[in-house]
């Protein structure tokens, strides 16, 4: 019972301590030092943990714009381009941009939407947010490439199934497919983690013990900069582009229903935004009481 008890923790250390991928959920990346294991761990592996301070990650500009050079040549369809380009303009999460229809796009010219509206269904969004936002003049070039390169009308996919044959057009792209594609499309750009080979050792039937080759995959990178992101990694720099505008218009162009996610989790502190608050302030002014006479009396 105590061997289990011992193979049981040390499983338990083991998966905490895992290497964390890029897409990560919210609630993973906001982890502190304060809450480095969960409540329900038992005592003796919590103490074994060390604690640590995870940030959300958000992408540069430059970084999008090296993926974007190689993001067509990953692609057999020649999506991936303009698929990578409305992941960057319109900040939503990958599946609202997988799902998008044709009926989806409103190319009409309107007075608050000069390249057109563009629409998210609330049953492809995580908060059910069904809207319309104006596109802006990459999203709507994105729009025209697709469907230069994939006519679709109605109720077909921008961005159908590589699979898909005619009885199947319904079918739009995973998630997982555009990951896969989003990963290759950064390593080709030079974005790759490290992978290293371990010597294990193994008993043979005589005995005698050898060392063999094994193909260990190393999560941790280089450098930093150059471990591989997901799509949500442009969700926060999409808001974090925008700190200068209004949280409300920001929240709802974004889909965001609680601006408290956007606030904690979302917007991240630049150095230029910081150099600008201790650069730029407002001297507070003593206020001079009784500069109105008050009314009536």
């Amino acid at each position: 019972m105590r061997h289990r008890q011992r193979t049981l923790e040390r499983l338990t250390l083991r998966w905490l301590k895992r290497p964390k991928l890029v897409g990560q959920t919210m609630l993973e990346l906001r982890i502190t030092n304060t809450a480095a294991a969960p409540p329900s761990t038992p005592a003796s592996i919590a103490s074994r943990i060390t604690p640590f301070a995870a940030r959300p990650i958000r992408s540069a500009y430059e970084r999008y714009e090296r993926t974007r050079r190689k993001a067509d040549e990953v692609d057999e369809q020649g999506l991936f381009g303009a698929f990578f380009e409305l992941i960057e303009t319109l900040g939503w999460r990958v599946d609202a941009v997988c799902r998008l229809w044709a009926s989806d796009v409103d190319r009409s010219v309107r007075p608050a939407a000069a390249y057109g509206p563009i629409r998210k269904r609330g049953e492809v969004d995580k908060e059910g947010v069904e809207m319309w936002v104006p596109m802006n003049e990459d999203a709507r070039r994105a729009v025209d490439v697709v469907l230069e390169r994939n006519p679709a009308i109605g109720g077909t996919p921008l961005f159908p199934a590589p699979k898909s044959d005619a009885d199947e057009q319904s079918k739009c792209w995973s998630r997982w497919h555009a990951r896969d594609l989003n990963e290759r499309s950064q390593r080709s750009a030079g974005y790759a983690t490290r992978v290293r080979r371990a010597a294990r050792r193994s008993a043979t039937s005589s005995g005698i013990v050898r060392a063999r080759k094994c193909r260990h995959v190393d999560r941790e990178p280089r450098d930093p900069s150059k471990r591989l992101l997901g799509f949500h990694a442009y969700r926060r720099k999409w808001a974090t582009e925008r700190k200068h505008l209004p949280v409300k218009d920001v929240a709802e162009a974004g889909g965001w229903l609680d601006r408290r996610s956007l606030e904690l989790c979302y917007l991240q502190a630049d150095e230029e935004t910081m150099l600008a608050a201790v650069s730029e302030p407002r001297k507070l002014r003593e206020t001079i009481a009784q500069t109105i006479a008050p009314r009536g009396g």
